[in-house]
């Protein structure tokens, strides 16, 4: 049982390690990640995000059906996924924006 609960916490992003008491057993705990390991982990999401849209917008007959609001959005949208990295706050605080419904 002791495992199952390890491999459900590492599962869930936590680490295993040796218990901080010493007593030699292991325990699952939360990762700390470093500035850069959080940047790295935004920008992946970034690019997925990116990923997705252009799969839609990179669609020239799709394109063409969107109306000129939609169109907008859509590239408001694109462009406010690239200035993710320059949010204050940055990677600590990030405010993802919101596809648009089209």
């Amino acid at each position: 049982a002791e495992h199952a609960e390890l491999f459900q916490a590492q599962a869930e992003g936590k680490v295993i390690q040796p218990d901080p008491s010493g007593n030699g057993r292991p325990c699952a705990r939360v990762k700390i990640l470093s500035t850069d390991e959080k940047a790295e982990i935004a920008r992946s999401e970034r690019a997925r995000l990116l990923l997705v849209l252009d799969q839609t917008v990179g669609n020239p007959l799709r394109w063409a059906g969107f109306t000129d609001e939609q169109k907008t959005a859509l590239a408001t949208y694109r462009q406010e996924l690239l200035d993710v990295p320059q949010q204050i706050g940055f990677p600590n605080t990030i405010t993802w924006p919101e596809m648009p419904n089209v």
